[in-house]
């Protein structure tokens, strides 16, 4: 019973199912089921474990400008921290649906995204909402992210591509992905170039502002969960413990010494060269990028 109650006092579980991992202020956060919520002010080192009450399932978190937190939950709730402070106090959000992400602007707005072509957002921290939807009941939205104060992006099914280019007071649709596209993240390199990772293993990318697509070969067909610029180089990770590495010749696996089974959706760099994953089963892993597989600059064709 000794091991059992060590077990049960550790900072990361087995029982742990991260969903989002962010880097702010130096400090880094992670999120998941049952209302986990880790930090770590060490890059990694050693983690510091909260429990939201009421356990909620979290699924996305955000930063803003001021350095506040946002994290979203799965029955549309957002928990939302000062600078430095522990995710402690919920807001409801009033809408129909699922949420899927969320998402703080350079003016500190909060944005969530989500089922019934839900665009949501709020200028009060999270204490209310005002709806800028797109009007299409039958789809559903999965990324939202701005690169300025006026430019942003919401990505969803049927490769969906929303843009806005007035801080978001209207919605414009772009250049659709592929109809059979489900986008699980989005990365912005800057206004012009978004790259977006699929349920389908597929990576496109867009450098003319999302009006046109290209597909960029994978190796595989397990479902990717996230991407993210570590130093000049691109990685994208996923299912079934897959990492996939930008190179010369495009999109490679990589395999770290101490690979992860379990899947894997949070992704964030420590500086340019090692990056953190956190995924299911409690996995969390700090990985080296190899320096000898030839990278262009991010966003190079």
């Amino acid at each position: 019973m000794r091991a059992v109650d060590a077990a049960a006092q550790a900072s990361i579980r087995r029982t742990d199912q991260f969903q989002a991992l962010l880097l702010a202020g130096g400090q880094l956060h992670a999120v998941g089921s049952d209302g986990v919520h880790l930090t770590s002010a060490d890059q990694g080192l050693s983690w510091q474990r909260h429990e939201l009450p009421g356990k909620p399932p979290l699924i996305d978190i955000t930063v803003c400008p001021d350095g506040s937190l946002a994290a979203l939950d799965f029955y549309r709730r957002v928990w939302v921290a000062a600078a430095g402070e522990p995710l402690t106090e919920p807001h409801a959000i009033d809408a129909d649906g699922i949420s899927m992400a969320i998402a703080c602007d350079p003016t500190g707005h909060l944005w969530v995204v989500g089922e019934y072509a839900q665009i949501l957002t709020s200028v009060d921290g999270g204490a209310t909402w005002q709806a800028r939807g797109a009007g299409e009941e039958d789809l559903i939205f999965t990324t939202v992210d701005f690169t300025d104060e006026r430019t942003g992006y919401v990505t969803g099914e049927f490769g969906t591509v929303m843009a806005t280019e007035d801080g978001g007071a209207t919605w414009q649709r772009r250049g659709e992905v592929a109809p059979e596209f489900y986008p699980q993240a989005a990365l912005l390199l800057d206004a012009d170039t978004l790259y977006l990772v699929s349920l389908s293993g597929q990576i496109y990318v867009s450098r003319d502002g999302a009006s046109t697509w290209l597909r960029e070969p994978t190796p595989t067909r397990a479902v990717l969960y996230n991407i993210a610029r570590v130093g000049d180089r691109l990685l994208a990770v996923g299912n079934r413990g897959t990492v996939l590495l930008r190179g010369t010749s495009g999109w490679k696996p990589f395999r770290p010494k101490e690979p992860a089974y379990a899947y894997l959706r949070g992704l964030a760099p420590l500086g340019p060269e090692r990056f953190v994953v956190v995924g299911g089963n409690g996995t969390l892993r700090t990985w080296q990028v190899p320096e000898s597989v030839g990278f262009p600059p991010a966003g190079h064709p």
